[in-house]
This record gives structure tokens, sequence and C-alpha cells, in this order.
């Protein structure tokens, strides 16, 4: 079976126990705690969701101007290393993924936990492709304008793809794998990893970020 007929099978047989876990979650209703790690990675996805909305400005800027906002560039780099990368993408590859490596996936999951941390890498290398280029931009490149817009293009249309795998067809499912224990043993995790993360002062400067027009 291709993996387009998988996924639409999956989707369908899962779609009640998905319904039942999005209500659960956001009416407090899970066993435990009331909360999953899921629920905190949910909450960064949104936040994620609107870093598009600057960079497709910063894409429209650079078309018709010609040249490009360093700082804006600078400030955006370090959202996708410092917020998305280490603060998100640490959690779940450091919590989640690593507790679903210790499990018997099913062939689907075990195929998109794989994707998923592809996915992860190919950001990396995105993001670490835009940082030199606005070097180079700014010792008088002009070439890496063009390269500077690619990737950046190429990381607004990577995520919305990405998030909705892990929203839609991933991290639901994935929690039939734990017992409650289990489950509130990793959002504890996830609470330790946090505090580790100084979000209130780094809240200024994604705020600063996605009020860019």
């Amino acid at each position: 079976m291709s993996y387009r007929k998988q996924l639409f099978t999956y989707t369908n047989i899962s779609k009640i126990i998905t319904i039942h876990y999005i209500y659960c979650l956001f009416h407090g209703k899970l066993e435990g705690s009331g909360l999953e790690l899921i629920g905190l990675l949910m909450k960064e996805h949104r936040l994620i969701e609107k870093i598009g909305t600057p960079i497709e400005t910063e894409l429209k800027y650079i078309l018709h101007q010609n040249k490009v906002h360093t700082s804006f560039i600078y400030d955006a780099i370090d959202f996708f290393r410092t917020y998305v990368d280490r603060f998100h993408h640490g959690k779940e590859e450091n919590i989640l993924f690593l507790e679903l490596k210790k499990k018997e996936l099913e062939p689907m999951h075990h195929q998109i936990l794989t994707e998923l941390e592809e996915e992860h890498k190919i950001a990396r290398r995105t993001v670490e492709k835009i940082y030199i280029d606005i070097d180079r931009w700014r010792n008088g490149d002009n070439q890496a304008l063009t390269s500077i817009s690619v990737n950046l293009k190429k990381l607004i249309e990577l995520y919305p793809g990405h998030i909705e795998k892990e929203d839609k067809h991933f991290f639901f499912p994935c929690q039939n794998y734990f017992t409650r224990e289990e489950r509130e043993k990793i959002l504890q995790a996830g609470y330790n990893f946090n505090q580790e993360f100084t979000y209130i002062n780094y809240k200024d400067r994604i705020n600063t970020l996605l009020e860019y027009k």
C-alpha cells in the first residue's frame, strides 16, 4: 500500500481517538495531571506558525527592493535556532521521540517519526545556510540575496506540513504507547526542560519579530 493510501486509511481509523484526545486536551480531562507533553508542543506550534507572516513580508521586500533587512534576518535565525530548535525540537527529540523509540512502534508511526527527525535536520541546515548567506550579503556579495530568499521560502513551506503531520497524524495516536504514569513522567520532563529556557526574557524578542511589517 502506498504511503498516501496508508495515511488516508490510518487517518480514518484514528479519527475518533484523535477527536477524543483533542477534546480532552483542551478541556483538561486527560488522565493524570490534566495536561500532556503534546499539549505543550502543540501550543508552541501555534507560535511557530505565526513566523510565516513576517517572513513572507520580508520575502516581498527582497523581491521589490533587491535588498534585505539584516536585523530581521538575524532575529529570524535566532528564533529558529533558539525557540524552534533548542526549545521546541529539544523537547520533541530528547523526550517524546526518545521515549517512543523504546516502544515497539507500528510501521506507520515509525515511518512518520523518521520523517519528522529528518525534517528537523533539513530545517537546521536551511537556517545555517541563511546565516552564512546574510554574512555574505553584508560583505558585498549580492548573489547571496537569491539564496536567502530561496531558503526563507523553504522554511515557511516546510513547517506547515511538518506541524500538521505531528498534530494530526502522530502526537495523539502515539499517546497510546504510554501508560498514564509514563505520560505524567514525560510531561514533568517537559516542564523541567522548559525551566532551562528563559522564555520570559526571550518573549520580547519574539514579539518584536512577530510585529515586523
